[in-house]
């Protein structure tokens, strides 16, 4: 005896040769209410049942034939079972090639962060004419600066370097440095870089504000502050929101080159990507990255654009001591040191 609440539960694996497509991988079949009724009429499974409607779909003729060849009689239906709920008016069978069934999913909960990030984006990308610019610099000056910084013991990432080089690029670019408030197009005085960081919940952009006026050292140590708090979820809005350059870098993962779409009200993002060995003109290796403008052709011109990224590639190219405001890596060092001291000698007296 079948109950009618079996029509909520048919579900099946087969050959998809059985059907009328014969592919090697999964396909699928929907089984309608009157093809449902007589397979439960008859006691019959759709894996019993060879399949000759369109798409491989099994249609109330397939059942048919079967009953008649094998003279089979309906089967009495349990009368006090509960009827099918609406919903299963229509079901969908999947059918692999060797009856083998799929490795289970999770469904998996997108955080408020992530769904406002992704509304973000696409009105961004729908919104903002995105073009781009690119271009390829040699990384053996910073490589060479950051060696003796670290044997100094003063700790910074290559990501430090390309923050204050753009920084340093925009102040001789301000037609870059720009944002919009409404449908006002505006240039900032001051250089607040944004920095793409990933946390758990989805991506988030710190902002380094007033790049131009500090040395690698403070930038350096203000991403650590604000990467740490963007992933413990304690940064101030002030910390997030605003921002005149936005800089993306995927560089750490592998990622050799890429665009990054504009964040608004900003008119530009650099995206920035891993370092790859090449021979270069003199004949050496060299250690080349790939950066990418994505700009808003809207708010800024082409020309404009290929003067900063001119700009930008001279000073990761000629990085130096004073380019990047230390001066002197050892004088710095030890100021660092003293620096240091002083803040752990506080920080006993306040225990």
């Amino acid at each position: 005896m079948i109950s009618m609440a079996m029509a909520s539960r048919i579900y099946c694996r087969t050959l998809s040769s059985s059907g009328s497509g014969g592919g090697s991988g999964p396909t699928e079949t929907l089984i309608g209410p009157a093809v449902r009724n007589l397979l439960l009429q008859y006691g019959l499974k759709p894996t019993e049942v060879k399949l000759s409607g369109p798409r491989g779909n099994l249609v109330k003729g397939d059942i048919l034939k079967q009953v008649s060849e094998r003279n089979l009689q309906p089967l009495k239906l349990d009368a006090t079972a509960s009827a099918p709920s609406p919903k299963s008016s229509q079901l969908r069978i999947t059918f692999t090639q060797d009856g083998t069934v799929p490795s289970p999913f999770t469904d998996l909960e997108l955080t408020n962060m992530r769904r406002t990030i992704a509304k973000r984006l696409v009105q961004s990308k729908s919104n903002i004419p995105h073009a781009y610019g690119t271009t390829e610099c040699n990384l053996g000056n910073i490589l060479g600066l950051r060696k003796r910084m670290i044997s100094e013991g003063l700790k910074v990432s290559v990501n430090d370097f390309i923050i204050k080089c753009a920084g340093n690029a925009l102040g001789k670019c301000p037609n870059i440095n720009v944002v919009w408030e409404g449908s006002q197009l505006i240039s900032k005085g001051q250089i607040d870089i944004s920095v793409a960081v990933a946390t758990a919940t989805g991506l988030i952009t710190p902002i380094v504000s007033n790049v131009a006026e500090k040395d690698i050292l403070e930038i350096s140590e203000n991403v650590r502050n604000l990467a740490d708090k963007a992933k413990a979820g304690k940064l101030q809005p002030n910390e997030f929101m605003g921002g005149t350059f936005t800089i993306s870098n995927l560089g750490m993962f592998g990622i050799h080159h890429f665009s990054a779409i504009i964040n608004p009200p900003q008119c530009a993002i650099l995206a920035v990507g891993g370092g790859q060995m090449a021979v270069g003109k003199s004949g050496k290796l060299e250690t080349l990255i790939n950066l990418t403008l994505s700009y808003d052709a809207t708010g800024i011109s082409e020309e404009n654009v290929a003067k900063f990224l001119a700009h930008l590639k001279h000073e990761i190219e000629n990085a130096s001591e004073t380019s990047v405001g230390i001066y002197n890596i050892s004088s710095r060092a030890e100021i660092q040191d003293l620096l240091n001291s002083s803040s752990s000698s506080s920080s006993l007296l306040t225990k």
